[in-house]
């Protein structure tokens, strides 16, 4: 039954707003929603939003003279309302500035992003591309030509991940409910798990579900490439108390050696940050120079002609994978143990190319 109005609410505005929430909640061509299901989410989204069902049809009968791009499809159970596949329900029109900046996220992101969280991105970039299009010769038109954004690592082809499962992972998130995956493991054993959905990290293309697999209280990273096939459960989902994305991200996506060696008996005395002092040549000098490792780095001239910068990091595997990059341009200092991992690491390699003529 429909909520009575009440007196302190302007109704035809609120009808306006009615309906402007009613045409974002209609999902892109192949998905689709029904007339029963808009009412619900309406009623969800405001009290004062639940009308009768035929009120909502006759709303989105007027407004695909409106919206040429809104259809439906005839089925037993009612329409099933959709937009084309390449809508974009945008208020205000995009501006220049606006599609100039669509234009570089586009450029941006394509080598970061996955294909199918690109594929929901497109629409944005094609009204860009078309907004800027109508302008002509005019110097808005010609100013993505002058912009080029490059990648500071090398770029791997990033893997496919299915559109319905990212989908449900999306599903998952905004309604605090469980998701039942079959995930392959590195070692390619298949497993049936529910698991609590704690958040998405997009890193180098790959989508990291951070999650709780029911029974177990320790939380993991499961790249969603791996999972073959979800659905959403009717259970709800309940992060541990005192979870913090922000925080696990900062901890576990860095590889920080006092995670990575919890198992050791010393663990706690694997410091969180370390002094690190490096020395490079005046050419590969100029890169910290410009960009330091931290706040409180700090530089001096070795007798040799070197740069020695000191700066407070983080201990962490990535760290170690930073220095290895430039090879002989840079050499630790200090401290004592991470110097000696690195030269370690060295002759290890040096094994493999063996004695050069």
């Amino acid at each position: 039954m429909a909520t009575e109005n009440k007196s302190n609410r302007n109704e035809p505005k609120d009808a306006i707003l009615r309906q402007w929430v009613m045409l974002q909640l209609i999902p892109r061509e192949p998905g689709g929603i029904t007339t029963q299901q808009l009412r619900k989410k309406l009623a969800e989204a405001d009290p004062l939003y639940d009308v009768h069902k035929r009120t909502i049809e006759r709303n989105l009968m007027q407004m695909m003279s409106i919206f040429p791009t809104l259809d439906y499809r005839e089925q037993s159970g009612g329409n099933l309302w959709f937009w084309e596949r390449d809508t974009v329900l945008d208020i205000p029109k995009l501006d220049a500035k606006s599609a100039l900046m669509f234009r570089l996220a586009k450029d941006y992101l394509s080598p970061l992003l996955p294909k199918a969280t690109l594929k929901e991105l497109e629409p944005h970039f094609k009204q860009a591309e078309s907004t800027l299009k109508d302008m002509g010769e005019r110097h808005y038109s010609r100013w993505p030509d002058k912009i080029r954004i490059i990648q500071n690592s090398i770029q791997l082809r990033h893997p496919d991940i299915n559109e319905d499962i990212l989908d449900t992972a999306y599903d998952a998130l905004f309604h605090d409910r469980k998701m039942l995956t079959t995930y392959r493991l590195r070692n390619g054993e298949i497993c049936d798990y529910q698991i609590s959905l704690l958040g998405l990290v997009f890193r180098d293309g790959v989508i990291y579900a951070v999650s709780q697999i029911d029974g177990k209280d320790n939380v993991r990273q499961l790249p969603l490439h791996r999972m073959l096939a979800t659905s959403l459960s009717d259970e709800p989902s309940t992060p541990p108390l005192g979870f913090d994305l922000d925080q696990y991200v900062r901890t576990y996506f860095d590889y920080p050696l006092r995670e990575l060696k919890g198992n050791e008996a010393r663990r706690n005395e694997i410091p969180d940050k370390i002094k690190l002092t490096v020395a490079m040549d005046p050419v590969s000098a100029v890169h910290l120079r410009e960009s330091p490792l931290s706040e409180d780095q700090t530089e001096q001239i070795l007798p040799d002609g070197r740069m020695a910068f000191t700066a407070t990091v983080n201990n962490t595997e990535r760290l170690r994978w930073w220095i290895l990059s430039y090879g002989p341009y840079m050499e630790v200092i200090s401290p004592t143990v991470v110097r000696q991992e690195i030269s370690d690491k060295i002759k290890t390699a040096m094994q493999y190319y063996g004695e050069t003529s």
